[in-house]
């Protein structure tokens, strides 16, 4: 298929390797899809990262055959405990996609959580309980963890799992 693919966020990231659009109007962004199949859109940020395009409003909708939103980030922690503001899903998402790092493995909560103090709080277990399959898995499909306000369909995604303790402890989450 000759799908085409926006990339952009309601929050902000660091700006992928594809091409990338600064600020686009809708039309600059199916115009630059007409010749290629993947493009990113955002703001410029003071600090280096993308944030959404001005003027978007998390209205993406006839832009591209697929669009990818990062919705709400973690700082690089594998895992995240979403604040009240959070996330900031756009209207009519067909699916949103629920992500853990197997890097948890073998860490506390403390060590691998953003927002450690509120992800312990929500699990109702101490800050330095151990990362378990059960608590991930838990958490990630939890109405105030990475469920969130989502309206249309969900998945988890477990990536990290690049070593076979990982790769087995993912097994367990997705259990």
């Amino acid at each position: 298929t000759n799908a085409k693919v926006l990339l952009t966020t309601t929050t902000h990231f660091w700006p992928p390797t594809c091409p990338m659009l600064i600020n686009p109007t809708k039309t600059q962004v199916r115009e630059a899809l007409a010749h290629m199949p993947l493009v990113a859109a955002g703001n410029l940020l003071p600090d280096g990262k993308m944030g959404e395009p001005l003027d978007w409003q998390g209205d993406f909708g006839g832009v591209a055959d697929y669009v990818l939103v990062e919705a709400d980030g973690s700082r690089g922690l594998p895992l995240k405990a979403p604040a009240e503001h959070e996330p900031v899903i756009p209207d009519n998402t067909a699916l949103t996609l629920a992500v853990a790092g197997m890097t948890c493995v073998g860490q506390t909560i403390e060590a691998a959580a953003h927002r450690a103090a509120l992800y312990a709080s929500r699990a109702g277990v101490a800050l330095a309980a151990p990362i378990t399959p059960a608590l991930v898995a838990e958490r990630l499909c939890a109405m105030d963890g990475q469920r969130k306000n989502v309206t249309g369909a969900f998945a988890v995604v477990l990536n990290q799992a690049d070593t076979p303790e990982r790769l087995t402890f993912a097994r367990l989450v997705a259990e």
